[in-house]
């Protein structure tokens, strides 16, 4: 009777291990779905060196990805402005050498233009 009950306990452990493992998978798939959602949307933003080169990313496609992003953010975002901005970076990234493209050195490029007037807001 003894081994009956401990294999009925063994049976439930690997009946609650199979549910535990079950859950963090389901959990696991929603989180890359979510992360794939956001590298779709964001994601032509975070490769700054492509974004500044008109080469790696054509007008029409800067122009697509802009649309899909603004329209995650309607109230917030106008895609065509986006585009103006992300095209008049890629133009005085042009005609500055030097400038390093990663986010914290356009971020510093943008903030020495400010002083310039280059962008009022």
């Amino acid at each position: 009777m003894e081994a009956d009950a401990a294999l009925t306990a063994q049976e439930e452990t690997k009946r609650v291990m199979k549910f535990a493992l079950d859950t963090i998978v389901a959990g696991l798939d929603t989180q890359f779905q979510q992360l794939k959602y956001l590298h779709q949307t964001f994601g032509f933003l975070l490769d700054t060196e492509r974004l500044m080169t008109g080469d790696a990313i054509d007008l029409d496609d800067l122009q697509r990805k802009c649309t899909h992003f603004a329209a995650a953010f309607p109230d917030d975002v106008d895609s065509a402005r986006l585009v103006d901005e992300i095209q008049d970076c890629r133009i005085l990234d042009s005609r500055c050498a030097g400038v390093d493209v990663t986010p914290l050195g356009i971020l510093k490029f943008n903030v020495s233009l400010v002083e310039m007037t280059y962008f009022p807001n």
